[in-house]
């Protein structure tokens, strides 16, 4: 199970010029295999710059992160489409994570698509 606090805080002086944002995501999530449980938290910090289209816009993100003996930069470009306090947000990301595990580190990227439903409150 995964759950994914995001805040972002606007760098703007005000709601009519938030086109750059920092960003905290709090990625935590729960493990269960057999008798093997564990909780997990990746959070991450980024930059978020949004450019208005219309009543949506383009989103480009880019996040560093790290989560036990690893280091994570996600990042997504997306098009929010606004619907009111209703965004619906299809995007493609990236996440190249780089582990730290004695010999064995390496580098793994993800590549992946999806969409987000946010509510602006």
């Amino acid at each position: 199970m995964f759950i994914n606090p995001r805040f972002e805080f606007s760098l703007g002086d005000d709601d009519a010029n938030r086109s750059l944002a920092l960003t905290i995501d709090g990625n935590l999530a729960y493990f269960s295999a057999g008798d093997a449980n564990a909780f997990f938290l990746s959070p991450t910090f980024g930059v978020r710059w949004y450019l208005g289209i219309g009543s949506g816009g383009i989103v480009l993100s880019q996040a560093v992160g790290t989560g036990f003996v690893t280091l994570t930069l996600p990042g997504s470009l997306a098009f929010d489409i606004a619907l009111g306090p209703l965004h619906i947000i299809p995007e493609v990301k990236w996440d190249p994570t780089l582990f730290f595990a004695g010999d064995t580190g390496g580098v793994l990227i993800f590549f992946s698509g999806g969409a987000s439903i946010l509510v602006e409150i």
